[in-house]
């Protein structure tokens, strides 16, 4: 999925995504090129998952 689409699926905002990726938090993602950023489902459950109170 997309950082929009990561975002929407979590509630947050594409800017908190943003800033999650440049401070070393958040879901596992791919980044294939400086322009392109994607998660996997599986990964942004797996980090819902391990984060839960």
């Amino acid at each position: 999925m997309t950082s929009a689409e990561a975002a929407e699926f979590l509630g947050v905002s594409d800017e908190t995504m943003l800033r999650w990726r440049k401070d070393g938090f958040g879901p596992s993602y791919s980044q294939p090129n400086c322009r392109i950023v994607r998660y996997l489902r599986d990964d942004v459950v797996a980090w819902l998952e391990e984060n839960r109170c």
